[in-house]
C-alpha cells in the first residue's frame, strides 16, 4: 500500500491503516505537515498517537530524553532543525511531513512520497489581472473545501493574511457558494503590547456587517502564569489563562479555525537578480526578456547592488553564509558540548542551505521545506479546551505550487499580488497598511510588575549535564538586542518541563478520558 506520488491526497491529513489479510500496517501525514504523528516502536510493538502524551503511557516506552533535541532546543529554540523525526523523548520519533509508514513482521520502514515541486514552469500570462484571478480561483477553492461546516472562525489581526481569508469567507457566504456562519476572533493589547490590529479589523468588519462576526479579545488581563503550562515537549509557552481564555472564545465561535500562517512564505520576495544569478545565463536573459515586455519597463535588477558589496570586499576565511543574530551560548555545560560536537552543529546551522531550491521563488521555497508546520497542542496539564486543529488555505499545495510558478517580478513585493487580487474584498486603508512588525511580545510580558521570581528558578540536577545555571543571565525587566532575552528564556523553560516530568513520574498514574 503507498500513497499515489504522482497524485497526492490533497488537504490537511493523518491516517493509519491496518491491513489484517497482509498483516501489515500503514500511516501517512499530509504534504505540508500540519498533522502530527508520533510513534514508538519498542520490544517489537508499535505505538502511536498524534499525541505524544498518550505513547508516553505505554510501559514500555521510557523516559530517556534525546540529547540532540535537547542540544537544539537550547541552540536554536527547536527540535526540527537538522533532523526532523526528533523528539524530546528518545523512544518516540515524529513522521515527517510528506512521508508515509509501513510497519510489517518486526520491522518499521519509512519513506517520503512527495516532493515540493522545485523545476515548477513559469506562468506567462499577459496581463497582471490574470495572475489576480488565477489567485482567487486558488483561494476560493481552498476556503471552499475546507468550510464544510455550520460555523466557522478565524483567528484575525488586522494584517493582509487573516484579514483576506475573513473577507474572502463572508463573500463566499453571501454569493451562496457556501453556507456557513462566520467569525473572527481578534486578541487585543492596548498595554502590554500596544498596536492597531484592532482598528484595521474592525473596518473589515464594517465591510461585512450581515456576514462577519468579529468578537474582539482583550489580552491585557492575561500577564505570565505561575506556573507555566507544561507541553508534550519544551516550549515557550507562558500563558496558560491565555491559552485556555482563547480557546474558549475559539469554541465557542466555530468548529473549524482558519489563521493567516504561511502568507508571508507565500508572497516572500526574491531579489530578481538573486534568482537570474543561480539561472544559466541563457535562460535568465530569456526571462528578463520576457519580463520586459510584461512590464512594459525594464526590470529592476533588485539584489545586484547587496551582490557586488558582498563579492567585491575582502573576503574573510570561514565567513558563514548567515551572520548568527546571537553569539554561542556560554551557559552550555563544556562536556555536552565536546560529547556532541555542539560548536560544529552550530555552524552547521548558521551555513544551512536547502538544494535543490524552486527556479523562479528560491526564497517561497525555502520558506515552506525549511519551516515547521505542525500544529502541536496537546498539554500534560490537560488544560480544559484543546486547540482545535487549523485549516490554513495558504498552506494549501495548490496554493503553494501556483507561488512557485509566478514570475519573479512584479508579485511578491510587498504582497503586491495579494493587495492586487484583493482590491474589491477587502477595504482601501487594509490594502494600503504596510507591514509593521510587532515586536517581541515575551519581551514586554517581562517587563511587568511582580515578575522577580522568573529569574529566581532553581535547577533541577538532571538539567546539570546540559546547562550551567550560574551563568545563565537574567530576564526581566531586561533589554536585550535581537530577542536575546528570548535566548536567556530556554535553559528555565527546559528546566521547567524536565521539572514537571519527573513530578508527574513520581506520582500514582490515573487513567484520563478524552471528549
Amino acid at each position: 500500500m503507498r500513497c499515489a506520488k504522482q497524485a497526492p491526497f490533497s488537504g490537511d491529513f493523518v491516517f493509519a491503516i491496518w491491513d489484517g489479510r497482509q498483516q501489515q500496517f500503514f500511516a501517512a501525514r499530509d504534504q505540508m505537515g500540519t498533522h502530527p504523528f508520533n510513534y514508538a516502536f519498542v520490544e517489537n510493538t508499535l505505538i502511536f498517537s498524534n499525541e505524544m502524551m498518550a505513547i508516553r503511557q505505554h510501559p514500555a516506552v521510557s523516559m530517556k530524553l534525546d540529547e540532540y533535541a535537547i542540544a537544539d532546543f537550547l541552540l536554536f529554540g527547536g527540535f526540527f532543525w537538522f533532523d526532523r523525526r526528533l523528539t524530546i523523548f528518545s523512544d518516540i520519533r515524529m513522521l515527517e511531513a510528506a512521508h508515509q509508514l509501513t510497519a510489517d513482521h518486526g520491522s518499521v520502514q519509512t519513506e517520503r512520497y512527495w516532493q515540493l515541486p522545485y523545476d515548477e514552469p513559469m506562468l506567462r500570462y499577459r496581463t497582471e489581472q490574470e495572475y489576480a484571478d488565477h489567485f482567487l480561483d486558488l483561494f476560493k477553492i481552498t476556503l471552499k473545501d475546507r468550510a464544510r461546516t455550520d460555523r466557522v472562525v478565524v483567528s484575525m489581526s488586522g494584517g493582509l493574511d487573516s484579514t483576506s481569508i475573513a473577507a474572502m469567507l463572508s463573500q463566499l457566504v453571501q454569493q451562496g457558494e457556501i453556507n456557513t456562519q462566520v467569525s473572527a476572533v481578534v486578541g487585543v493589547y492596548d498595554r502590554i503590547h500596544p498596536d492597531t490590529e484592532a482598528y484595521y479589523a474592525r473596518l473589515v468588519g464594517l465591510r461585512y456587517p450581515n456576514t462577519l462576526h468579529i468578537e474582539f479579545m482583550p489580552l491585557d488581563q492575561y500577564g505570565i502564569t505561575n506556573p507555566f503550562p507544561v507541553a508534550s515537549q519544551p516550549s515557550f509557552d507562558m500563558q496558560k489563562d491565555q491559552i485556555e481564555g482563547a480557546m474558549k472564545v475559539i469554541l465557542r465561535n466555530g468548529r473549524i479555525r482558519f489563521a493567516g500562517g504561511g502568507g508571508d512564505e507565500l508572497f516572500v520576495e526574491t531579489p530578481l537578480w538573486d534568482t537570474m544569478h543561480a539561472m544559466p545565463p541563457l535562460q535568465a536573459l530569456e526571462m528578463y526578456r520576457w519580463l520586459w515586455g510584461f512590464l512594459g519597463h525594464r526590470p529592476p535588477l533588485w539584489g545586484l547592488l547587496p551582490y557586488l558589496q558582498e563579492h567585491l570586499k575582502p573576503r574573510r576565511q570561514s565567513k558563514l553564509r548567515e551572520e548568527p543574530t546571537y553569539n554561542f551560548p556560554i551557559w552550555l555545560n563544556p562536556e555536552f558540548i565536546q560529547r556532541l560536537d555542539l560548536k560544529s552543529r552550530w555552524r552547521d546551522f548558521w551555513n544551512l542551505e536547502v538544494k535543490p531550491t524552486a527556479i523562479y521563488q528560491p526564497n517561497v521555497y525555502q520558506g515552506f521545506v525549511t519551516n515547521d508546520w505542525t500544529m502541536h497542542g496537546e498539554l500534560m496539564d490537560r488544560l480544559a479546551y484543546t486547540p482545535p486543529m487549523p485549516a490554513r488555505p495558504f498552506l494549501d499545495i495548490r496554493m503553494i505550487r501556483f507561488a512557485l510558478s509566478l514570475p519573479p517580478q512584479p508579485f511578491n513585493r510587498r504582497k503586491y499580488l495579494l493587495r492586487r487580487a484583493m482590491r474589491d474584498i477587502l477595504p482601501e486603508e487594509v490594502l494600503k497598511r504596510p507591514k509593521t512588525p510587532l515586536g517581541s511580545l515575551i519581551t514586554n510580558l517581562l517587563r511587568e510588575p511582580g515578575l522577580e521570581w522568573i529569574d529566581q528558578w532553581e535547577a533541577i540536577p538532571e538539567l546539570a549535564p546540559y546547562v550551567r545555571r550560574e551563568l545563565v543571565q537574567p530576564v526581566v525587566n531586561k533589554n536585550y538586542p535581537n530577542s536575546l532575552g528570548q535566548v536567556y528564556l530556554r535553559p528555565m523553560m527546559l528546566n521547567h518541563w524536565m521539572k514537571a516530568l519527573y513530578e508527574r513520574a513520581r506520582q500514582p498514574q490515573i487513567p484520563t478520558t478524552h471528549s
